[in-house]
């Protein structure tokens, strides 16, 4: 699967680097396009946090150990209106992995734990899930 997350903020990467944290992500998209590998997809980030019993992965296990996690960065509330930049370099790397690996299937954060507000308002998942 592929996980599709707003930061709610800035500083994503550095927090990321950050061993603290303990959250993780495969890829960060930054609003100008910038796309930023942090893990390599062969191996397990933490994105994902709690599975909500209702979700539509509820009884699949730990998404962290089967999806691929990607942040886009938003402001504080994940309710800005993304620039065409960050949704064109999304696009790319969503289809880029499509590409590598045909059946993927894409969840938008707010769909695996429920009453997140991630990646939130404003985020064009129709463009994403077609």
């Amino acid at each position: 699967g592929l996980v599709l997350h707003g930061t709610a903020g800035g500083g994503t990467i550095e927090w990321f680097l950050n061993p603290a944290s303990k959250v993780s992500s495969h890829y960060v998209v930054e609003q100008d396009g910038k796309v930023t590998q942090m893990v390599s997809e062969t191996d397990v980030a933490w994105h994902a946090g709690v599975v909500s019993p209702t979700s539509i992965l509820a009884d699949k296990g730990n998404p962290n150990s089967f999806c691929i996690g990607i942040e886009f960065s938003r402001n504080k509330t994940n309710d800005n209106i993304m620039p065409d930049a960050q949704i064109l370099s999304g696009l790319d790397l969503v289809n880029d992995i499509r590409g590598r690996y045909p059946h993927i299937q894409i969840y938008f954060h707010d769909e695996i734990s429920i009453g997140r507000i991630c990646p939130g308002p404003n985020f064009p998942k129709t463009l994403f899930r077609t």
